[in-house]
């Protein structure tokens, strides 16, 4: 029998005196990826906090490579060395490949570089893996896929022996994520144990030897090799626990009336920037495009240019058949991913968030006391009443999306531009993401979800556009999503037994 790395055995933790994990039990073997789908993210951060860091348990224990490093009796705090890797970058910007994965780790006691023994004993980990990483980059400079894989090899030299991957997918494109679970099954091989977290049992189930389902602070159900195998018994046993959100989903997919028109809302013609290149594109009014980027430095230069972060670009940005300003035209609205962290500002009132961009005729109209009362009349069957009263930074998350979205909806745009909208997001928050949006289609507006991992976009989009590292443009209508490949989440609802 394989050693166990990491075994949490009856762990209960309380976080601002909130019980936060209830008796949790959880196994990682050496040589083992495991999968770990949180239906909410209620007790996540405490579960990382307890495995990385040892944090004062309520009750229970924590073995790392099978000895105790944390109880309930025990006070003894010091972190495990456990890597993470995740959607934000861990890299030190301003310096090299190199520098990150030998130097700044610990352990590293050398008072003097050699450049070139470093490069040498760099070499081997990327011959072995098949990465191509040039030691000399910066890492500022680096792709997501790049960065992702300087990251595992500091893990790797740094000698964890438990990697825990946080939402890789929403990072790297589809292509690269085959690549990068093929480096992540070598160093398996090789003895190391990975907990691979993601929403999406799709995507769980390419890679993991056994899907864990946690909910509510604790471990509901443990999938074995050969139910993760079985696409359609895992996936019944993880929709279990988020069957609201599944029959929504089939509801919506059942019952949708929305329909594009016929004339052409937006256009970008001949776009070139960075890696982005010649992409020419149209979008009707009252549609619904997902726009993936498979190569994920693609999706940057895309994102930077919607978002109005770069000046280097040449082309035709058309809306309503004129040039249009992507950031200075409130009839275009722009979601980043994670509004909560980006789109919101704690030294501004709840009402005044809410309304700083519906102004878009009169400025500076809702200032008037009147006004304010009106919208606030009029949002709160969305936002509730109690919200209002509370200041930015005390909001929960979903609390957080509802304000953006409902200060797009004051905003009235023709047009939404939404980045990576279920980004970080648990089943519930997602659910809650989707009936915004289509709050916003109710409304009239035209969207366009951009992403390089399709998430649960299909929930609602009736075109998807999929861009290759090539520039290769596929495009697929609804009746042809069945097509789209089946890692993709939510494409199992349109297979036809899904309605029956």
């Amino acid at each position: 029998m394989r050693p166990e790395v990491l075994r949490l055995e009856r762990v209960s933790y309380k976080r601002d005196g909130m019980l936060t994990l209830d008796n949790l039990e959880m196994t990682v073997l050496q040589g083992e990826i495991v999968g770990f789908e949180p239906v909410n993210s209620y007790g996540l951060s405490s579960l990382l906090r307890v495995i990385l860091f040892n944090q004062p348990l309520y009750y229970g224990y924590v073995y790392y490579l099978e000895k105790k490093v944390n109880s309930w009796q025990d006070m003894r705090r010091t972190p495990n060395n456990i890597a993470v890797i995740g959607p934000r970058s861990s890299l030190v910007e301003g310096q090299t490949v190199m520098t990150n994965v030998f130097v700044l780790r610990r352990g590293f006691h050398q008072e003097i570089l050699r450049p070139s023994l470093l490069r040498a004993q760099l070499e081997p980990f990327l011959s072995e893996t098949g990465m191509h990483l040039d030691p000399d980059r910066y890492a500022d400079s680096l792709t997501p896929f790049e960065r992702v894989q300087a990251e595992l090899l500091r893990a790797v030299v740094s000698g964890s022996h438990l990697v825990i991957l946080r939402e890789i997918g929403s990072v790297i494109s589809e292509k690269e994520l085959k690549e990068f679970h093929s480096i992540l099954r070598h160093y398996a091989k090789k003895g190391m144990s990975f907990l691979y977290i993601s929403p999406h049992f799709e995507e769980l189930a390419q890679i993991s030897e056994r899907v864990l389902i946690f909910s509510e602070g604790t471990v509901v159900a443990s999938l074995l090799p050969d139910r993760v195998n079985s696409r359609s018994q895992g996936e019944q046993v993880a929709l279990t626990y988020s069957e609201e959100y599944h029959r929504k989903m089939v509801h919506h997919l059942r019952e949708r009336t929305h329909e594009a028109g016929t004339d052409t809302l937006f256009e970008m013609r001949d776009i070139c920037s960075g890696e982005l290149q010649h992409l020419s594109l149209r979008v009707r009014r009252g549609e619904h495009l997902a726009l993936q980027c498979l190569d994920s430095q693609i999706y940057l230069d895309l994102v930077r240019l919607v978002k109005g972060e770069t000046r280097r670009w040449r082309g035709s940005i058309i809306l309503n058949g004129e040039p249009v300003s992507m950031t200075d035209d409130r009839r275009i609205a722009v979601i980043t991913d994670r509004p909560d962290r980006t789109m919101l500002f704690d030294s501004m009132s709840y009402i005044d968030n809410l309304c700083f961009t519906s102004d878009r005729k009169v400025r500076g109209f809702w200032l008037k006391r009147g006004i304010r009362k009106s919208i606030r009349s009029e949002c709160e069957p969305i936002l509730g009443a109690a919200a209002f009263s509370k200041r930015v930074r005390d909001l929960t998350d979903m609390e957080k999306y509802e304000l953006v979205y409902t200060r797009i909806l004051l905003q009235k745009p023709e047009l939404v531009l939404i980045i990576q909208p279920f980004k970080g997001a648990d089943a519930r928050l997602r659910q809650r993401i989707w009936e915004l949006q289509e709050a916003l289609i109710d409304r009239g507006a035209t969207l366009v979800l951009l992403a390089v991992n399709m998430a649960d976009c299909l929930a609602i989009a009736n075109r998807v556009i999929r861009i290759d590292g090539d520039m290769t443009i596929r495009e697929y209508r609804e009746d042809r999503f069945g097509e789209l490949p089946l890692t993709i989440p939510l494409i199992s609802l349109y297979e036809e037994e899904s309605y029956e």
